[in-house]
Formats: structure tokens, C-alpha cells, sequence
């Protein structure tokens, strides 16, 4: 399941320090990058919110050059090293901004990714922003989230105290599920899980929600 990570995407993040190139691996180690890329139409505008250095962002991109991907963060640092990776390509730009305000986000989208995102806003803005992308998402629309379970109980563990040491300083609100089983529905997607921390000390699962 998990394959060493391509020659052409690490290439993008050469040069750019020994911290960036150890998180760069560690993150593509710990992450379900490549079945988040499978569930994503290979063609289309595609959002990538909290997109940190990238890394996402740059193999959606590089996947197919039919994908116009968009990644947006709000860390100064982390959007300033993926924007170095963009090197002229003209499929894949990165923003520094809140999501909501930025003017791509009402221009329409067809796919929209939030990956270890969501849990590092509070409870109130994670509800928000997604009936924000039910709002902006057309019929048909793609919503993937990627985040922790909070089961099995030593992995949910485990991925508090790796989330800690990758990004200290920032909170962490997760939700169960079944939480959010019951807010994306509520909101209105029609949502299917996938559990994607098989031999990894995680408890990593994606939902896959459309609007229909």
C-alpha cells in the first residue's frame, strides 16, 4: 500500500533544506495521498484547503495535466516552499488566504480536498467551511476529507502525539465517525467511508462525499 514516492514529485521540494525534505517523506509515509489522487476527477478545477508545502497539490497536478489545482494555507512559511515548486507550471497555483475569501472559491470548483485539515480548526469553522463547499460545490460536486478516527483507540493515540510533534503549537479538535457522518449528512451529502490506516500507526479514513 504504501509506495516510495516518486523521483518527479520529490524533485519539486529539492534544495529546499533538510527539515523540508524529512516532512515531505515522513508526511508521504503517513499519508493515503495516492487513493486520495484515485478518488479525484483527472479533470477540473480541484481546491486543496490547508495544503501546507503541497505535497497533495503537486501530485494531483502532476498526475494529470487536465486538473487545475488550486492550494491554499494560511501559513506564510509552508505556502512560501509550495509556491517554489510550481516552477512554471500552469495547472497548480498556491494561495495565501483564508479559503472563504478568496475569490477562485465562488468562481466554482469540481472537487474540493481537505486532508489533516479540518481537525486543526474548531468545531464551529470545521461546520462552516463545509456547508461553505456544499454551497460552492455544483450537483455532482466532490468533497474528500481525510482525518482521524478516534478508533481503533492506540492508533487515535498514536496520530495525536505524531500530529502534536509535526505541528506544534496548533490545536486539535477531531471528531468521532460518527460525528461526522452525521454532520455531512446533515448538511446534505450523500457520504461513503473508507478506513485507510492498514500498517500504518495511525487511524487515518477518508469520506468521500458528493452533492447530489
Amino acid at each position: 500500500m504504501i509506495n516510495a514516492i516518486s523521483k518527479e514529485l520529490c524533485t519539486l521540494y529539492s534544495n529546499m533544506g533538510v527539515w523540508v525534505a524529512l516532512y515531505i517523506r515522513l508526511r508521504w509515509r503517513l499519508c493515503p495521498f495516492q487513493l486520495i489522487e484515485k478518488q479525484i476527477p483527472l479533470k477540473g478545477t480541484v481546491i486543496d484547503i490547508g495544503c501546507g508545502y503541497g505535497l497533495l497539490s503537486n501530485l494531483l497536478a502532476l498526475r494529470s495535466e487536465d486538473r487545475h489545482v488550486i492550494g491554499v494555507d494560511l501559513s506564510p512559511r509552508r505556502i512560501k516552499i509550495a509556491q517554489k515548486t510550481v516552477n512554471g507550471r500552469r495547472n497548480i497555483k498556491f494561495y495565501l488566504s483564508d479559503i472563504t475569501k478568496l475569490k477562485v472559491w465562488r468562481g466554482g470548483c469540481n472537487a474540493v480536498v481537505a486532508s489533516d485539515f479540518l481537525h486543526h480548526i474548531s468545531y464551529e469553522s470545521q461546520e462552516e467551511l463545509l456547508r461553505s463547499c456544499y454551497q460552492t460545490l455544483p450537483k455532482g460536486g466532490l468533497l474528500i476529507i481525510q482525518d482521524v478516527d478516534t478508533e481503533p483507540c492506540w492508533k487515535y493515540y498514536s496520530a495525536s502525539v505524531i500530529d502534536a510533534v509535526l505541528n506544534p503549537g496548533m490545536q486539535i479538535c477531531f471528531r468521532s465517525r460518527t460525528e461526522f457522518l452525521k454532520l455531512l449528512r446533515r448538511i446534505g451529502f450523500r457520504v461513503e467511508t473508507k478506513s485507510v490506516h492498514k500498517g500504518l500507526p495511525l487511524s487515518d479514513i477518508l469520506y468521500i462525499c458528493r452533492k447530489d
